[in-house]
């Protein structure tokens, strides 16, 4: 969550609460900047030196591999629903753990976005 797009929470106890009232298993990150000097460091991370800015957070998605150190980043601007990765999603899996074996977890595959963990006390 941030608040740079004027639509979010007051609080990180007010996200945390709604998230979890809509059904929500993931972890709630604290709001974060993900634009300007401010900008969390891991947004700092998926967007690189060059990167655009975030434009809406429900609308840019992050993929993000990671093998032996080294890592690879998709960025998906545009995207309203997160369906809408599952074929690169798939197509990531599929070359890591191959077919047929769907509860294989590789140790150097990493999906997901995230900002800073959890702090409800700030």
């Amino acid at each position: 969550p941030t608040g740079q797009f004027d639509q979010e929470l007051d609080t990180n106890e007010a996200v945390k609460t709604f998230v979890e009232g809509q059904g929500s298993k993931f972890v709630v990150f604290q709001k974060g900047d993900v634009n300007g000097p401010s900008t969390c460091p891991v947004y700092k991370f998926l967007k690189g030196d060059d990167g655009p800015d975030i434009k809406w957070n429900f609308v840019t998605k992050f993929i993000v591999t990671c093998d032996d150190g080294t890592c690879v980043i998709r960025r998906n601007d545009g995207v309203l629903s997160p369906a809408s990765c599952e074929a690169q999603i798939s197509s990531l899996l599929e070359s890591k753990i191959g077919k047929g074996s769907p509860t294989a977890r590789p140790a150097g595959l990493r999906l997901g976005m995230c900002c800073q963990a959890p702090d409800i006390d700030q």
